[in-house]
């Protein structure tokens, strides 16, 4: 068992009935439109982030989105 109280009957047959395929092929599209091309993708305010193991780069991107609230806030 690798998912507790998960009904293995009811995933099976979500999955042989496409139940979710619409969303599933427009999450990928949307994925495909803002540039993912993989997984994991990173992206802090809508910035994609090339190099998510660069910490200098996310914090970065972390302080510039914040610093953008807190002067929208003020106004």
């Amino acid at each position: 068992e690798y998912v507790p109280d998960i009904n293995a009957d009811e995933l099976k047959t979500c999955i042989d009935e496409n139940r979710h395929e619409a969303e599933v092929k427009a999450d990928l599209e949307m994925g495909t439109t803002i540039g993912v091309s993989g997984t994991p993708s990173l992206f802090v305010n809508g910035t994609k982030v090339e190099n998510a193991n660069d910490y200098t780069q996310v914090k970065a991107l972390i302080d510039e989105a914040l610093a953008g609230t807190a002067s929208e806030e003020s106004n």
